[in-house]
This record gives C-alpha cells, structure tokens and sequence, in this order.
C-alpha cells in the first residue's frame, strides 16, 4: 500500500490556509499515487486551539472548511483532524475533537477522539467532548480503526493518568486490522524514543499495522517532532517520516497481515533520572533539543508576525547561545543584537560579545548604559531614598542596570518592530536570579528550559565541527556583571550541583527523603524550595518559554503566587 503523510503545521484558526494546504498535500501526493493520505490531529483547525473554541462562529468556520474541502476529494480517502459539533444538546458548548475520513466527494466517516488528556500542559476536558464509543469500519477490504492522540497512550507504563476505557482493546475486539492515529503530540526531551517504544508495543498489543501521523512545527510554547511513523502487526518499524520536518511524505510498504509472534507484555520504559549530586548529562541529546528550539523560534517569530528579533549581547553564555539559535532559525540578517555595558562590564565580555557577532555575521552595536545608571541613581538619592541602607541600595543599583538594559531593548524592539528575546536560562529562572523588567525583558524565551549545564552542553555541540561561541565565553566564570568581580557562585551553589538538586525539585518532584539519601544538604535542598516558590511571582509575568524538558515553566505547571512555603 502506498500511504501518503502529511506532517502539517496549521496556523491556529486559519481555515482558509490550512485548507489549502491540505489539498495541495492531498492532490500532489494523489498524483504521486498514495492510495490514502492522512494528516494530524485538528489539522484543519491548528492545536490546540484553546479558548477560541467558544467564540462566535469558530466551531462553525471549521466546518465550513471542512465540508469545503470534502468536495475536492476523489476515490483516494483523506483523513483529516477537525471540529465536530454535537448533534444534540446544546447546553454544552464543547465540541468533539474528532478524525474525519474524506472520499468521493463528502465526509464519509468520523472518529471522535475517546481520552482526553488532562495533565502537564493539556486541559481537554475543558475544551471537548469524549467519544462514547469506537467504530471501526471497511475499506478495501481492511477493517480501520481511527485513533486520535491520547487514545493510544492508555497504558499506565506511558502515562501518569489512569483511563476506565481502552480505545485499542475495543478497536482490538471488533476485529480492527488497521490502526489510524492522528496525533498533535508535543515534543520534550527523550519524547521521540518514548512514543516509539509506546507505537512498537501498542501494534503488538493490538495485533494491528499502525499508521502514526503527528504535527511538525510549533505553537506558542509547544513544539511538535513530526516523526510519523508505519508499524506492522508485530510492531516493526516499517517507514519513518523526519523529526522536524513540515512536508509530505509518501511511503510503499506491505501492511498484510505477518505471521504473529508470541506477544510480549507491555514492558515499562526505562525512566531517565538524576541520582547524583552533579547534574548528569549522560543522557542529553544536544542534536534533538537543538532541532527543538530551532523549530520553536522560527515557528513562533512567523506566527506572531514578526520577521526579526533583537537580543541585548553580554558576552555571557545565555546571550551567545540565544543569539547564535536565532541566527542559525531565521539567518543573520533578521537578528540584531546590542551590547549595553555598565561600568561593571569587562572589556573581555566585549569582546567576546563582538567576536561572537563576528562569526554569525549578525548586526551588533554598542551603546553605554552609564549615564542613565548614574542619573538614576543621583535622582533616587536625592528624591526617595531617604536611609542609608548600602546593601538595600547595592541590590538596587543592580536591578536598575538590568531594567535600564531592559528599557533600551523594549524600545529598540518597538522602533523597528523587532521580536525581542530574553536570555535566562532555567536555573536562573528556578531560583529567581533574574531582574523582573529587566533581563527578564521579551516575547519569548527560547533556552528557559535548558539548566545552566545543558546549556553549556548545547553550545559545545554548535561548536562541535568550528567555534561559532567563543572558547572564552565557555570557560571563564559566569557572571551578571553587576558589580566589581562578580561571579555567579558568590551567590549560588555551583551550576551542576544546583542543577541536580532543581532537577529533583521541579521535573521529578522527588520527596525530602529521596533527595536526603542522594546526599543533598539539608541546608541547600530548603534553601533551592523556598527560592523557587518566591519566585513564582516572576516567572507568572515573564515570556513564553518553548518547552523541551518533562517540566517547563508555562502551561503544565501552575502554582499558586500565595502559599505555605514550609511544607515538607
């Protein structure tokens, strides 16, 4: 069978063009002889969609398009991802997130989807209706059964939730000898091997060939691996489309039916963990993450509009490697880059900041933030502070570098409608040492879910064929650069250390005990938990961060601003 793939990348809400897109897939892969074309979930509609599903006429748009795009379908079946509205009882407003198979003409057949994920950054049960059955019907002699997402991810061993139903058992007990899953699954670290194990045990599961089609692109803070994949029964990998890669794919592979092995259980996969005292990075895929943020930057500069990004350049690591990802996603004629130096800031920091430009070819200016810290300070003298608190005043002069620092950029980014980009990095963030309207300044962060070490990593892997970061950037001490010979550890524990201990408190949510018997310091582990929950009041203003760890500061991990801080 000739199975054509469409790895989409849907603009949220903009029918028209997502529509387009599809036919054009359908029509080009239709001529280059697919006998089915498929495409991911809410392909039509973009995901996820959020609260726009309750405005006016966005549910009945959807459908328009849909129908719309029914009539240019011929013989060769398009299955699609779209909104379906509920028959009856219009007391509820939520539609079906459902699939839809699209032949001669019209809307054929449709799946609504049965689990509706509601952890980490989902929430679609606030959004959809559940299925309340699974309908398997004939094509060509094959009995099909249409799977949306989560549907798949029933099994306790994937999946923190626990589901009354099974989508596949059901599917698997009328005889479904092909599985069609659409999906919009996000990417995080290690996600891709994940779901590969998951498809693999799932088709055996089912004694069913499998067609897994997931989104390539990214919304907002999510980002989507593409990576559509054709199992057979067994759950041999048959074809795999790329990660990363919006495009079509056609692929000719036997789908009949093997010769059944004997069924392994659904074996539990190995959890990646931090059991040392020194953050491990054993298991870090630089290539991968790397692919990730690329997709997210380029994604969401051109979704929101924008065409170019700006940066304040400090010679530290954060800037560099935020500078060097935006160059290498949009190319060196759409970044802009300043440097803002203070009193403080060393001319090595300069020029490494200049060298780094340099070797990227990016604009970069410099312009001395000086005056304005000195004028401001006189005015604060004069007119509002009225005691002598030197250290008050010490902290002070150094939040008021990085808000003037702050101040310039916004401006710069408004002037010439430049996206700005903000530069911390998830320990910083963990932990509140960042300048709320100052460095934390921007619409998007794109490393804030990579630990100070990982993104040390990253940069050594750019760096890996010729020096893009200057080698003096990696190795010197870090440092705000605030105040005279100022490094990071005058303040914080060393990076990986640190970086250990937070991966414990924040993506593992490991208990007291747990972290104890590490080794951790008792000192060091209620110190790391008071910061991080004094910190939730920055991090609730700050930009977006693009996802790419089991845990990220967005969507999936909300805590209270006021709270108890001395639970254990």
């Amino acid at each position: 069978m000739k199975i054509g793939i469409i790895q989409n990348n849907p603009l949220i809400g903009d029918f028209s063009a997502n529509a387009d897109y599809l036919l054009n897939a359908y029509q080009q892969l239709s001529k280059d002889g697919a006998d089915i074309v498929i495409s991911p979930e809410l392909s039509l509609v973009g995901y996820p969609p959020l609260d726009l599903i309750f405005e006016a006429n966005f549910i009945q748009e959807s459908y328009i398009a849909l129908q719309n795009l029914a009539k240019s379908t011929t013989s060769i079946p398009l299955i699609v991802g779209s909104l379906r509205q509920a028959d009856s009882d219009h007391s509820d407003p939520r539609p079906f997130n459902s699939a839809f198979w699209l032949i001669d003409g019209e809307i054929q057949h449709y799946q609504d989807k049965s689990l509706l994920a509601t952890y980490d950054v989902f929430n679609e049960k606030r959004y959809f209706r559940a299925a309340t059955k699974q309908q398997p019907f004939t094509w060509n002699n094959i009995i099909i059964g249409l799977t949306i997402c989560e549907d798949i991810w029933h099994h306790a061993d994937f999946n923190p939730i626990h589901y009354s139903q099974n989508p596949l058992h059901n599917l698997k007990q009328q005889g479904a000898e092909l599985i069609l899953n659409i999906s919009a699954s996000p990417f995080y670290h290690h996600k891709p091997q994940l779901r590969s194990s998951l498809l693999a045990q799932q088709a055996t599961f089912s004694q069913a060939a499998f067609i897994y089609v997931n989104t390539a692109g990214a919304q907002d803070e999510l980002i989507f691996d593409g990576g559509s994949q054709i199992l057979s029964n067994q759950g041999q990998l048959l074809a795999q489309a790329p990660h990363f890669s919006e495009g079509n794919y056609l692929f000719d592979v036997d789908l009949s039916t093997q010769p059944l092995a004997q069924i392994a259980p659904l074996a539990k996969i190995p959890i990646i963990t931090q059991s040392r005292m020194d953050y491990d990075l054993t298991h870090f895929d630089a290539q991968a993450i790397h692919q990730a943020l690329l997709t997210g930057i380029r994604n969401y500069v051109k979704k929101c509009g924008f065409k170019s990004v700006c940066l304040g350049l400090s010679g530290g690591v954060d800037s560099a490697l935020v500078a060097t990802l935006a160059t290498q996603a949009l190319g060196a004629k759409n970044v802009y880059t300043v440097m803002l130096p203070s009193q403080y800031s060393s001319q090595g920091s300069l020029d490494d900041a200049q060298a780094l430009a340099n070797n990227l070819g990016i604009n970069c200016r410099e312009v001395s933030i000086q005056n304005m810290v000195d004028t401001s300070i006189d005015t604060l003298n004069q007119q509002l502070f009225k005691e002598d608190n030197s250290q008050a005043q010490d902290l002070t002069e150094q939040n008021l570098q990085a808000r003037i620092r702050g101040l310039l950029l916004m401006a710069y980014s408004n002037q010439n409608n430049h996206l700005l980009l903000t530069t911390g990095n998830k320990s910083e963030i963990s932990i509140g040492y960042c300048t709320l309207y100052g460095d934390m300044c921007g619409g998007l962060n794109p490393i804030g879910d990579l630990l100070k070490t990982e993104v040390y990593a990253l940069c050594d892997w750019i760096n890996r064929d010729k020096i893009i970061i200057p080698t003096n950037t990696l190795t010197k001490a870090p440092s705000a650069e605030l105040k005279p010979n100022q490094t990071d550890q005058d303040s914080l524990p060393d990076y990986s250390y640190l970086d250990a201990l937070l991966h414990h408190l924040i993506v593992e949510c490991s208990s007291l005990e747990t972290i104890q018997n590490i080794g951790f310091k008792d000192t060091d582990i209620q110190w790391a938990k008071r910061q991080i929950h004094i910190s939730e009041w920055k991090r609730n203003q700050s930009a977006i961060i693009l996802k790419v760890s089991e845990k990220s500061f967005g969507k999936g991990r909300i805590i209270p601003l006021s709270k108890k801080l001395d639970h254990q």
